[in-house]
């Protein structure tokens, strides 16, 4: 366990989003195994949460968006600070409305992992198993790495906020035609995503 530890503090200042996720996602398979996983991160107000990384992108691709659920699942995670353990399909069939997909996928049983910053919840890790695969135990088994994933999101976070300013000195030049090159050169990755003043960029190696 030490070993794991230590090798995940390296990787968090050196790992791109999605090569982080899926050391996280073997982690968690070797530790209770799972047929379905998902990365998510939550906006400030609580209202949405959306996908950074799936190991299922057809059914669930990254970037898909979620609205938060009004129910047990939004007053024991959202509100009460609390990991989520689902063990079957009848409780799965009362909270999530795409039950229909998870049973598709021949999974019956779900822990939602929270990710708190500063006591606030900014994030989880959705692992899916066939029915009453998983229990207390198995939840028990993978806590540690929240920290490990939310030590990520506060890097990610950070670097943003960086790359946010190279993005306005886009958009200030965005209107002359003459530097637009110049400007996409400012693109601090391939895949940039940002949203703000009605322009929408992607980027692959942060959310």
């Amino acid at each position: 366990m030490l070993k794991t530890n230590l090798k995940l503090s390296k990787n968090i200042k050196n790992d791109n989003a999605n090569v982080f996720c899926k050391k996280i996602d073997k982690i968690i398979k070797s530790l209770i195994g799972h047929k379905l996983i998902t990365f998510t991160v939550i906006d400030n107000k609580l209202n949405f949460c959306e996908r950074i990384y799936s190991n299922n992108n057809k059914i669930y691709p990254i970037l898909g968006q979620k609205k938060m659920p009004k129910n047990i699942w939004s007053k024991k995670v959202l509100k009460n600070k609390k990991h989520f353990l689902c063990k079957n399909k009848k409780d799965i069939k009362k909270i999530y409305y795409d039950y229909e997909t998870i049973f598709s996928l021949g999974c019956g049983s779900i822990i939602n992992l929270l990710v708190l910053f500063k006591s606030k919840p900014i994030g989880t890790i959705n692992i899916l198993h066939k029915e009453n695969h998983y229990n207390i135990n198995d939840l028990k088994k993978i806590d540690f790495l929240t920290i490990f994933f939310n030590s990520f999101l506060f890097r990610s976070s950070t670097n943003y906020e960086k790359k946010n300013q190279m993005i306005n000195k886009l958009l200030a030049i965005l209107n002359d035609k003459e530097n637009f090159l110049d400007a996409v050169a400012l693109v601090p990755g391939p895949n940039f995503r940002h949203i703000t003043g009605g322009h929408f960029f992607l980027w692959s190696d942060h959310f």
